[in-house]
């Protein structure tokens, strides 16, 4: 009679917190690790679930690696506020611009945090998110505004889903009013356009404003502006930068600490250009140049910059704008944000029937529609012509 040979299993040992992964009948992979103990002494485990079993080894070690650097919060007892934070430090610090993690900041201290922050992640549901859409909409928060604070939530609760600390991104069922109509961008009439041209200074602050008018620049552009910009040659101003107030945050991320004034990118890639001056414009500048240095403290220093302060440092936009709104006042035109004479530049320019590409270009829109949507209140006239044009052939 034959023997039978029993073999043994393998002796297996598993250290703390290691975890376990094994296969389900309906073949899914579920991992298992311990997470600490209950307050009767027994052990706490926590469980994930997946479709490959590569999944759950690589969130079992995730997890063991939390657990052994003390970083692991448990999802049942996360809140929201909790959940952004990491969300915000961990993924966004280092993708988006200051300014931009300046914004998020803004609607975490002010409009999540205080209104929804301390609820559970596990909890919030949809309507948790309209009713603060609603409710910040009917206090007078803009349509844009009210798309920044979704694209937190929508971008963050993805993450928190395939993390699996939630079901569901709740935020994907929300809905927002469409914004009402914008009202007229302002613009100076031609004739307090003349007016402020023919009173303008002849100082930096003068020259800023004429060559804002002439250019249709940005301000930070403008003060960006280094004299190897300007190709007096050919009567071209080269775009290539602009200064930006640049936020630095406090160690934990949280609120803005102090700014620096910096050379920074453009607004868009398209913002990147060559704009023609006129002669007017030319000459100004290089009468401008010829004169500068008595415009500073030190006059010993050469600029390299065509706007710098009295310093000859980067001029802050917010002084260089207090600046501006003192001209106004003295010459005795009502105010006006000096982002208006952009404004002011491409109305005059679509009004002369630039064609709305050529605009595009020369104000750096990113696209001809952003154009024509902004200025489309000055194409009557343009439409009205347009039409006489055709009347005898329709």
């Amino acid at each position: 009679m034959a023997s039978s040979i029993v073999k043994k299993k393998k002796a297996t040992h598993r250290g703390r917190n290691e975890g376990s992964v094994y296969q389900r009948k309906d073949g899914k992979w579920m991992g298992q690790v311990q997470i600490g103990f209950k307050p009767d002494g027994s052990r706490k485990f926590i469980t994930k679930s997946g479709k490959t079993k590569q999944e759950i080894t690589n969130w079992l070690a995730e997890t063991r690696n939390d657990i052994l650097k003390n970083t692991f919060i448990e999802p049942s007892t996360l809140t929201l506020e909790e959940w952004l934070w990491n969300w915000m430090t961990t993924y966004k610090m280092k993708q988006v611009s200051a300014s931009t993690y300046t914004r998020y900041l803004y609607f975490m201290n002010i409009h999540i945090v205080p209104h929804i922050g301390k609820m559970k992640l596990s909890d919030l549901r949809t309507i948790h998110l309209q009713r603060l859409y609603n409710q910040l909409q009917d206090s007078g928060m803009s349509y844009s505004s009210l798309k920044h604070l979704h694209a937190i939530f929508n971008q963050s609760l993805d993450v928190a889903v395939r993390d699996n600390l939630i079901s569901k991104n709740y935020a994907t069922y929300t809905v927002r009013n469409k914004p009402r109509r914008s009202p007229e961008v302002p613009v100076l009439t031609k004739d307090e356009q003349h007016i402020l041209i023919n009173n303008l200074p002849f100082n930096p602050i003068g020259v800023l404003i004429r060559t804002a008018l002439g250019t249709g620049a940005r301000l930070g552009e403008l003060l960006g502006l280094s004299w190897k910009d300007i190709d007096f040659e050919n009567n071209i101003i080269h775009i290539r930068n602009g200064v930006i107030r640049e936020n630095l945050f406090t160690a934990d991320d949280k609120k803005v600490d102090t700014y620096q004034i910096v050379l920074g990118p453009l607004k868009t890639h398209k913002s990147k250009r060559d704009i023609p001056i006129n002669d007017i414009t030319a000459s100004l500048l290089r009468k401008y140049k010829l004169q500068q240095r008595s415009f500073l403290r030190n006059k010993n220093l050469v600029p390299t910059l065509v706007f710098p302060n009295d310093y000859n440092e980067l001029w802050e936009p917010r002084d260089a704008r207090a600046q501006y709104g003192r001209v106004l006042r003295d010459i005795g035109l009502p105010y006006i944000k000096f982002h208006a004479l952009r404004h002011t530049f491409a109305t005059r320019i679509m009004e002369a029937n630039v064609h709305p590409k050529v605009a595009q270009e020369l104000l750096g829109h990113s696209t001809v529609t952003i154009t024509m949507d902004t200025y489309s209140h000055v194409m009557p006239e343009q439409k009205k012509e347009a039409m006489e044009r055709i009347k005898g052939i329709v």
